[in-house]
């Protein structure tokens, strides 16, 4: 088995045994990790693209909102921050300065991006404040990235460029950033891994991950992504024969792939949404990331909250609480980022007998 040094397909909560120790106690705690949505605006229309339904209306993030609540945040507990979300962070204009403004208020700070979009200035811009960068590749070939990332056909050569010439940067300045890729595993681009395996070696990612599709209950396309076991085995494989070439990492994240196929969840309630929340493009912040459209799950609004309401609220623990009770089924998703926190946190919640002879 392959050692995923990025612990891609675990959780993370081993290094944060304060705040784990305070949830045990009943304290309401401030999310470790947050993620923020710049934009719903994508020039993509990628065919697993799990937030499909965030994408009718243009709208941006209030950066000056953000930037104002930022050093709260950090201050509160907060610990991380991802700029992933509904749309293309990159479409943002001002997301560098919000990125500035998080990595300043002493936050780790990471970016999801196609990175199909780039400008001369932009990676010695944000690349130093980085902690990492994750490029959504997904494919090996002009043909296919076209395909299931709906976009024009020049795209993939373009993003190409621009992986480049950040990992030209990178090393210019001597930022620290790590830059990886990773690679949702569907029926129309399966065939293309080995190509993609190849081309990111050639490129110098340190790694590349492979994950499984997963439904998100509110996503308006449907895609083909059913493999059986001795089919996983062979992508495992390969993924194998590449492992450390070029120095690269290839993380297939079986554990994932695994939850897939079991087809039903490892845990019984959602006890993850302490340590996580999703602010969305329009401000607001919620508990969790898959029930956006649940107006329970909305904890209040950036630029209208006070950040210590907002962490620290009434309206926040009642979301905690509700999803501590909900019927997840078919609510959530396998395979949603707090799947393995929640597989971990059942087994802490459900002691053995005889708990101290270890």
């Amino acid at each position: 088995m392959i050692r995923d040094r990025f612990h891609l397909d675990g959780h993370k909560l081993w290094w944060h045994l304060d705040r784990l120790a305070a949830w045990q106690r009943g304290e309401l705690i401030a999310p470790i990790y947050l993620e923020v949505s710049p934009t719903t605006v994508c020039n993509h229309r990628c065919i697993f693209c799990a937030l499909d339904f965030a994408q009718d209306r243009p709208m941006y993030l209030d950066a000056k909102a953000f930037t104002a609540h930022a050093p709260e945040l950090a201050a509160l507990g907060v610990r991380s921050m991802l700029f992933a979300g509904e749309g293309e962070p990159l479409l943002h204009k001002d997301l560098p300065q919000m990125i500035s403004a998080a990595h300043q208020a002493g936050l780790d700070v990471a970016l999801n991006t196609n990175a199909s979009v780039s400008e001369e200035k932009l990676w010695p811009e944000i690349l130093p404040q980085l902690t990492w960068m994750r490029i959504s590749l997904d494919a090996g070939s002009e043909e296919i990235y076209s395909l299931v990332h709906g976009a024009p056909q020049n795209a993939f050569s373009q993003t190409l460029q621009n992986i480049a010439a950040a990992l030209e940067a990178r090393s210019n300045l001597g930022a620290e950033v790590t830059i990886g890729a990773q690679y949702v595993l569907v029926r129309a681009n399966a065939g293309d891994l080995e190509k993609a395996l190849k081309l990111c070696a050639e490129l110098g990612l340190e790694y590349l991950s492979v994950k499984p599709f997963s439904q998100h209950p509110l996503m308006r396309k449907q895609v083909d992504a059913s493999f059986g076991a001795q089919e996983l085995a062979g992508l495992e494989k390969l993924c194998h024969e590449y492992h450390g070439k070029g120095a690269m990492k290839v993380i297939f994240r079986r554990r994932s792939f695994d939850a897939e196929l079991d087809g039903e969840l490892a845990f019984s309630r959602c006890r993850a949404m302490p340590f996580f929340g999703y602010v969305s493009t329009d401000g607001a912040l919620h508990t969790c990331n898959v029930l956006l459209n649940d107006p329970r799950f909305r904890v209040g609004v950036l630029g209208r909250d006070s950040t210590q309401e907002l962490i620290l609220g009434q309206a926040r623990q009642r979301a905690i609480e509700l999803g501590q009770s909900m019927d997840l089924d078919p609510a959530c998703r396998r395979n949603c980022r707090a799947a393995r926190m929640n597989e971990f946190l059942e087994q802490l919640a459900q002691p053995p007998q005889h708990v101290n002879f270890i």
